[in-house]
């Protein structure tokens, strides 16, 4: 059974990876050979990644999925609230990827993390997606 709702907060795990992997990327462009414009082109674009991906990480403290159904979902954020078709899901140990679909064209990936809600909730969610067919 799905829980009621998620509340989801930033992930820790998930901002430590961010970090690590865009940190890894300016290591990479910094020891390659080549033009220092072309390296300081690209090692700006890194940290413009960076930057933009923690934001987002960091502003979905307090987004809420509700599960009205299995496939049919209520997401909010501070943009608003949507109804949204839950398409697929890719279920891992300590990580969910939801894939939803918004009107005809729009898609929306949540990833949550073990650490964005409580041990609980994220076992009940694996639980349920497995069950219901998204165990792909």
């Amino acid at each position: 059974m799905l829980p009621p709702v998620l509340v989801l907060r930033p992930s820790r795990g998930l901002l430590l990876w961010l970090l690590l992997i865009h940190l890894l990327a300016l290591l990479a462009v910094a020891v390659t050979p080549g033009p220092a414009l072309a390296r300081g082109v690209i090692s700006a674009v890194i940290v413009a990644s960076l930057a933009w991906s923690l934001r987002r990480e960091l502003r979905r403290g307090g987004d809420r999925l509700t599960p009205l159904t299995l496939t049919k979902w209520r997401l909010q954020t501070i943009h608003g609230t949507e109804d949204a078709e839950l398409v697929d899901a890719r279920i891992f140990r300590r990580l969910v990827v939801l894939q939803f679909s918004i009107g005809d064209r729009r898609r929306r990936f949540v990833t949550i993390a073990a650490d964005a809600v409580d041990e609980e909730t994220h076992r009940k969610l694996r639980a349920a997606l497995t069950t219901g067919g998204y165990d792909r």
